[in-house]
């Protein structure tokens, strides 16, 4: 099957656990390795949905600060670290099936590797406080930073695992990204400041993500420029799925400059190293720098549906997290779910001159059946491709919402026009009301349901953003 839409996507995900002593996460793969990796996967997506629906209410905060813990835990964008895992592996056919197992004996090599964080952290501390030169508090920062994003990692699954003593740390990572900009040589061109981070770093085989504001999933068109300037200096891959090592970054603005801060991770998703690199403003000029959807990102983080233990994933051919593409890409779309049932796919286009909602068909057909997907029960926990699509303009960016449900959701797609101009059944042109629109018809049908039906429902976006070319400003 192949269409054409007007690319960006995002899903969000929302499905409800409740810890009881053990929880396990599932994959298949054409090698046992593979099928453990994509069980881990699956295990640490199911301990990031039941923390964020936990602190999902203080992206509701606009006039106060979010602790910074809660604000990682909402918006991590690289699976958990998992110690101890206990595997349970089965061939079939050729096909390999993995079980991966975290319960509660786990939780005690959490605490010991939190507690030799917080040792860490404050060995580093004092080495700074006594540190003369320049280059040598650059190099403890730099430290504290990845020790920073390791204890938040860490202290993800510690607190799932109902772990109670979390040892206390004295300082975050916004404080010491404020002293790095103080120390640091500011950059007046992006080649100067990104030269500077390449220059640290001898892994080979590495996928650069673009990155990102702390408050939002866009793409800018700084993220684009640091994505391929940084691209020049290091040995990189066109592909997550074929790297060693992938750099996963963020910035802050800040009154005078912007702080980029990249963290180097391996594999199993352990921060190794820390760059980070100051731009003053004319590095920048050229570029956007703030994201334009940060409101429809909060919106969408908030009031996700929660509802049994459903799990819906998504991901492209690129991967699933600081998506970018360029015109004329072709990216495939797969979706996955835990346990059979259905889902349908709302993307909602954010682009400046053009904000509107639609429904992606993947049948021919009169009726509300093309926009619905049934996956079976061979199918559970499994990549389903469910199409290729193909970048044209306009470009921009655009968030892919997925609804799904144990129960069939013929009753329940949005009302929608066929729009003969752009090929598209659209929603309406207020996404923010679509978005609401589209959950409020499957509320509004819990509310009803006979109280013997076990019907589940579940909620993922994904969010990317599609540039003309490389040379786009």
């Amino acid at each position: 099957m192949r269409r054409i839409i007007i690319l960006p996507i995002v899903f969000i995900i929302c499905c409800h656990n409740v810890y009881a002593g053990q929880i396990s996460g599932f994959g298949f793969g054409e090698s046992a390795a593979d099928a453990k990796k994509e069980a881990i996967a699956d295990l640490s997506q199911q301990i990031q949905v039941e923390v964020k629906s936990e602190f999902s209410s203080t992206i509701r905060v606009t006039s106060e600060d979010v602790d910074e813990y809660k604000e990682k835990a909402i918006n991590l964008k690289s699976d958990l670290p998992m110690l101890g895992i206990k595997y349970h592996v089965n061939n079939s056919g050729g096909q390999y099936y993995a079980e991966a197992i975290l319960d509660d004996q786990n939780a005690k090599l959490y605490a010991t590797k939190l507690k030799d964080i917080q040792t860490l952290i404050n060995h580093n501390l004092k080495a700074l406080d006594k540190s003369k030169l320049k280059s040598d508090k650059e190099n403890l920062l730099n430290g504290l930073l990845t020790n920073l994003e390791q204890f938040y990692k860490y202290r993800i699954v510690a607190q799932f695992l109902g772990n109670k003593k979390i040892p206390k740390i004295s300082i975050t990572a916004a404080d010491i990204k404020s002293r790095l900009s103080s120390t640091m040589l500011k950059a007046d061109t992006l080649d100067f400041g990104l030269k500077g981070i390449a220059i640290n770093i001898k892994t080979n085989k590495i996928f650069i993500f673009p990155p990102t504001t702390r408050n939002s999933s866009e793409i800018t068109e700084f993220a684009q420029a640091i994505k391929n300037g940084l691209s020049v200096y290091l040995p990189t891959v066109k592909s997550p799925y074929n790297a060693n090592f992938f750099l996963s970054g963020e910035y802050q603005v800040l009154k005078d400059g912007i702080v980029l801060t990249y963290h180097l991770l391996t594999l199993d998703q352990d921060t190794v190293n820390t760059y980070a690199a100051t731009f003053l403003p004319s590095a920048y000029k050229n570029y956007e720098f703030e994201p334009s959807t940060v409101d429809f990102d909060k919106l969408l983080k908030t009031g996700v549906l929660v509802s049994g233990n459903l799990r819906v994933d998504v991901a492209t051919s690129a991967g699933k997290k600081d998506l970018m593409f360029y015109q004329d890409d072709t990216i495939k779309l797969l979706v996955k779910l835990n346990k059979p049932g259905y889902f349908f796919i709302v993307v909602h286009s954010l682009k400046k001159d053009r904000k509107y909602s639609y429904l992606i068909d993947f049948y021919k057909g009169m009726d509300n059946r093309k926009f619905i997907y049934y996956i079976n029960a061979d199918e559970t926990n499994k990549w389903i491709d469910i199409g290729e699509f193909q970048v044209v303009a306009p470009f921009g960016v655009e968030t892919l919402q997925t609804m799904a449900s144990t129960s069939d959701l013929i009753d329940r797609i949005p009302p929608h026009n066929f729009d003969n101009k752009t090929g598209l059944y659209k929603i309406g042109d207020d996404p923010d009301k679509n978005v609401a629109l589209t959950r409020g018809l499957i509320r509004k049908a819990r509310v009803g349901n006979n109280k013997k039906e076990k019907i589940v429902y579940a909620e993922k976006s994904l969010m990317f953003t599609t540039f003309r070319s490389k040379a786009d400003r």
